[in-house]
């Protein structure tokens, strides 16, 4: 019974860190033209033809109009990573996605689960992947958002979500 509950435990990790995905990416199918392509940086496109293959197969999987983006910050190199809050049916919830070494900086964790990312970072990138870190955290601030607009110091406090590795293709 205790592989059944981790098992399925697993299974709720990974769809928590997909939706987290879909949320955070900001790129998106554009026709203009009879032409379609997609928006956004080449990390940002990678993602999205992942979710796109592998989740978005069918359109009922993809819940993009459930939501309702209250604000956003965009990925900067000064930053090293994007944010975004949205309003959706438990409330809100702001998620970012970048450098590990940043978000985890930024990241609510005990100094074990510190380490366990850490090691887990290195291993993924030895493997010659690029990692990217998600957090994520419940929008208690949505109101100040749509006012003020979010800032850097808002990305504070966050839960680490997963890990993503992404591997550069030789050109």
């Amino acid at each position: 019974a205790t592989g059944e509950a981790s098992e399925k435990e697993k299974v709720k990790s990974e769809k928590r860190l997909i939706d987290a995905l879909a949320m955070v990416n900001a790129a998106r199918d554009v026709q203009r033209d009879s032409h379609e392509y997609v928006t956004g940086s080449m990390t940002e496109k990678a993602i999205h033809a992942f979710l796109k293959e592998k989740i978005w197969r069918d359109e009922e999987n993809r819940d993009e109009e459930q939501r309702s983006m209250i604000g956003e910050l965009p990925f900067s190199s000064a930053n090293k990573f994007s944010a975004r809050a949205f309003r959706d049916g438990d409330g809100g919830r702001l998620v970012a996605m970048g450098a590990p070494e940043v978000l985890l900086g930024r990241a609510d964790c005990t100094d074990a689960e510190r380490g366990m990312l850490m090691s887990k970072i290195e291993q993924m990138s030895g493997r010659g992947l690029r990692v990217l870190m998600v957090v994520e955290k419940k929008n208690e601030e949505m109101k100040k958002w749509r006012e003020t607009g979010m800032q850097i110091g808002d990305i504070i406090d966050m839960h680490v979500v997963g890990l993503v590795g992404l591997e550069d293709a030789v050109r």
